[in-house]
């Protein structure tokens, strides 16, 4: 049987709290803080007013009591290489009689970023030498800045494309060809004013993406690819078409996501199959249906997406065209798999790998010997 690279993207920053020496109980009724701040924590606490907006709904009673497994919070993170605090949401997943464990529900961002890696391994070399032992690789790295920008004419876009080359500069150092990136999201629909992903609006951003990836390419020799993302302006078909005819083949690549593509509505390897020569990359997850379009684009968003998502197998995402499409496109050995805030990440991705080796290989290989 071939051998297929299985890469998983489920990676968990975990949170715990400092379980007691011995087994006496928590002391009630504690009051103050005590919080110390680093000496290189510099300035005010920048929070966005959406998560000052989830900070401030927190009840103060929870404070006295463990939550329900399931529950997630806004918790202050640091950012140690540049001396910040920031605000990360975390999901309760596990309780002890002194010990709650903390999942982060993103890693793209600090503590589980790329600059950590660097902080807490020295270096590049130092975090590729840990990867070398482990006999891992970097595939591919996401650059969220691009995402997270309120408006294309309040972005920084001098500021944003160094952003991409120091990113793009590590990349380079794993050996990675690859620059995965989301485009911002919609706002809600009855927002005022409305925000309309237009030939206008297309053009404008393919524009400074098209800069984005020149830059990449030329100083690092790494590609930038668009990643899918449910409610963002690259998330259905029309989206899809729009921006691959807004930014130049030779220098932006595809990463469709399965599981978004799926979530609007739409057969994965129908759309994806339009546009195969420029597909690099591709993340592999499932989803149980279609998503609402006018749903609030708030700060719940990315947790109502954990409602659709799926493993591979487990959802209404037709694998066998998307194998077909991935052998055609040349993509057959390395397979992303992805699970999005699941109680068992081990269980899920080793289920998702079987459907893939029972099912898919004769797909992606043209035979299983």
């Amino acid at each position: 049987m071939r051998k297929m690279a299985l890469v998983v993207a489920a990676l968990l920053a975990i949170a715990l709290v400092p379980m007691a020496t011995s087994a006496a109980p928590r002391h009630a009724g504690f009051k103050g803080s005590d919080v110390r701040l680093d000496a290189k924590v510099h300035g005010d606490i920048a929070i966005s007013p959406e998560a000052k907006h989830a900070v401030e709904t927190i009840r103060s009673e929870q404070a006295s009591r463990t939550p329900a497994v399931g529950t997630m919070l806004p918790m202050f993170v640091y950012d140690d290489l540049h001396g910040k605090l920031l605000v990360k949401n975390y999901t309760l997943r596990g309780v002890g009689d002194h010990a709650e464990v903390w999942v982060a529900n993103k890693l793209t961002f600090p503590p589980g970023d790329w600059r950590t890696a660097l902080a807490a391994f020295g270096s590049a070399d130092g975090f590729r030498k840990e990867l070398d032992v482990r006999g891992l690789r970097v595939l591919s790295g996401f650059f969220v800045d691009i995402s997270s920008q309120p408006t294309l004419e309040a972005t920084d876009w001098g500021a944003l494309t160094e952003q991409a080359l120091e990113y793009a500069e590590f990349l380079a150092s794993m050996d990675c060809p690859t620059m995965v990136a989301g485009l911002p999201m919609r706002t809600t629909r009855d927002s005022v004013p409305p925000l309309f992903v237009d030939l206008d609006y297309a053009g404008r951003l393919g524009g400074r993406l098209n800069e984005i990836a020149a830059a990449t390419l030329r100083g690092s020799d790494v590609r930038l690819a668009l990643h899918t993302e449910a409610h963002s302006v690259f998330w259905t078909p029309r989206d899809i078409d729009l921006f691959m005819l807004a930014t130049d083949p030779l220098y932006v690549d595809f990463c469709p996501d399965t599981g978004h593509i799926r979530m609007a509505g739409s057969e994965p390897a129908s759309v994806a199959e339009r546009h195969r020569d420029r597909i690099t990359i591709a993340h592999w997850k499932d989803a149980s249906g279609t998503a609402p379009f006018d749903i609030p684009i708030d700060e719940h968003l990315y947790h109502n997406h954990q409602n659709y998502f799926r493993r591979v197998g487990a959802g209404r995402v037709d694998w066998a065209a998307w194998a077909a499409l991935m052998s055609r496109a040349g993509l057959r050995d390395d397979v992303l798999l992805e699970v999005d805030a699941v109680p068992d990440p081990v269980a899920e991705l080793t289920a998702a790998r079987t459907y893939i080796q029972d099912n898919l290989l004769p797909l992606l290989h043209g035979s299983t010997a």
